[in-house]
This record gives structure tokens, sequence and C-alpha cells, in this order.
């Protein structure tokens, strides 16, 4: 896992949102916030990214449904994406807030 985390480390993409405006964009910190979680910081990859949480539950939630077929599936899957954008809203909010 290990050299997992290592390669993700080197080979970070660049926002080019905050490149060209110079202002973190909605999803800056996800791939800080990964390899956080990664290591097992859950606490440290909240606070990179609040957002990354929920992402990761709808879309192993959404490859399951796909798979398997729950009933309601589909709905949940909104509600699910619903949660996360609000989630990428307040956290973004809260950021650019005190910056």
């Amino acid at each position: 896992m290990s050299e997992v985390v290592n390669f993700l480390e080197q080979h970070l993409f660049a926002c080019s949102f905050k490149s060209l405006l110079g202002i973190d964009c909605p999803g800056c910190g996800m791939q800080r916030a990964l390899i956080a979680l990664l290591r097992g910081d859950v606490l440290l990859s909240l606070k990179l990214n609040a957002s990354l949480i929920p992402f990761i539950i709808t879309l192993f939630y959404t490859i399951l449904h796909l798979i398997v077929g729950f009933n309601n599936g589909a709905r949940n899957i909104i509600w699910l994406f619903c949660i996360t954008v609000t989630v990428m809203v307040i956290s973004y909010i809260i950021k650019i807030g005190f910056a």
C-alpha cells in the first residue's frame, strides 16, 4: 500500500482552476485527502476535502447498483449525489470564508 501512496504523492495533478484564477476550486485537496485516507488519517482527509468520503460512498453504491440492481437504487444514487454536492459546497464556502 505504501508504494501506491508514494506513487500518488509523486504524481499529483495540478489544478487548472487554481492555476488560472489563483483560488482553490471545490475539488482542491481531493488528491491529498485520498492520500491521507489511504494512510488511515480520516480527520486529515476530512480537513483537506470533506466531500471525498461521500463521493467514495456514492461511487461504490453506484457500482454495486449497476452489478446487483438495488430496489430504488437510482433514487438512492440521486440522494447520495445531492449529499455529496451539498458537503462539497458547504466545505468550499467555509474554506474560502476562512482563507
